[in-house]
């Protein structure tokens, strides 16, 4: 079995902290996009669809002078 001074240096083992940081940080920031889109996604809709509408209905021909 483990000793005692086993189960501390296994407990106060510090590598791969910094790896599940990061983790953590990327599963945070993705946890409030997700949000923050399903919050927005009728405005965000909007804004395209309306894009679309204007770039259909833009019967004007771009002319590029060179």
């Amino acid at each position: 079995m483990f000793k005692t001074s086993s189960w501390q240096q296994l407990w106060n083992d510090q590598e791969g902290q910094g790896l599940t940081e990061y983790a953590l940080l990327i599963a945070l920031v993705s946890l409030a996009l997700i949000t923050m889109l399903g919050l927005y996604r009728n405005a965000l809709g909007n804004v395209f669809r309306n894009a679309t509408t204007v770039l259909k209905n833009n019967s004007t021909p771009i002319v590029l002078s060179s």
